[in-house]
């Protein structure tokens, strides 16, 4: 006979079953649900069954703060992580939100980190990141990487201090309906193999360019408004290469395009992109 799922009540006043959400998902079993209340749980989190971890209150009222060490990282064949604020301040060498596996979703979540990128997606990953507040990273705000894939979708991503989106070595997500704004660096950067596609986002006031290929990037971009950046629209540089289709190329300091000496062989454009 299968158990059925339990909940968990974590309470960091010590009003729940547990104070941290650490020992929470230690007594869980598969497919349990833990509500997290409200209050600063100082700790690393380690998921590595499915499970649901939700934040029961405001979410800027239930922080997850990890110092010299990831805050969370997820090597589950799935679950459901929502309603939660994650915090990796400063430190050298660790990971912000590092999903390794699986299909984990993260959903409504903010995600900020002082010591690398916000989002790790690698290893054939295959997560969906819904509704979240990324922001402030001192790298990237998600990296997808080493075969990793994922949907992201909906999101707000902006303040890296690098690319807000990174793609390369083989990662290939779906990048679409999101705000990619304001970044240190460009927008989104492929690179290094990278592909993706990218679909109806906003990538807009980007220190440099909205969207960067090069080094054997190719990924498609369908439907995007790439504004307002500060270098032009999208820059090809040597190796880059893509497809892109009715994208609005407008309003850039720089203008729409850039193409480094022949790359424009190596990019197809179709429909409309406005200028």
């Amino acid at each position: 006979m299968v158990a059925e799922p339990r909940t968990h009540v974590v309470d960091a006043q010590g009003g729940g079953q547990f104070t941290t959400v650490g020992a929470a998902i230690k007594a869980a079993r598969p497919d349990d649900r833990i509500l997290v209340r409200p209050g600063l749980y100082q700790e690393s989190l380690l998921i590595d069954q499915p499970l649901q971890v939700v934040g029961d209150g405001p979410r800027a009222q239930i922080e997850i703060r990890a110092l010299d060490t990831d805050v969370l990282v997820s090597h589950a064949p799935g679950g459901w992580v929502a309603n939660l604020t994650f915090v990796q301040c400063k430190s050298d060498h660790v990971f912000g939100v590092d999903i390794r596996a699986g299909n984990l979703v993260i959903e409504e979540c903010e995600i900020m980190s002082q010591a690398g990128s916000c989002v790790y997606i690698r290893n054939n990953s295959d997560p969906v990141l819904r509704r979240n507040t990324i922001y402030g990273a001192t790298t990237h705000g998600v990296l997808v990487y080493d075969g990793g894939r994922g949907t992201i979708e909906e999101n707000e991503i902006s303040g890296c201090s690098n690319s807000c989106v990174a793609v390369r070595d083989g990662g290939d997500p779906v990048v679409r309906r999101n705000v990619i704004r304001d970044g240190k660096d460009c927008g989104v950067w492929v690179h290094k193999d990278g592909r993706g596609t990218f679909e109806d986002n906003e990538i807009s006031g980007n220190r440099m360019s909205g969207v960067y290929v090069q080094s054997g990037g190719n990924a498609t971009f369908r439907r995007n408004r790439i504004n307002r950046n500060a270098w032009h629209g999208v820059s090809i540089h040597t190796g880059g290469s893509g497809t892109f289709e009715d994208n609005d190329l407008t309003g850039n300091s720089l203008g729409p395009w850039y193409f480094e000496s022949g790359t424009e062989s190596q990019v197809t454009t179709r429909l409309r992109n406005t200028p």
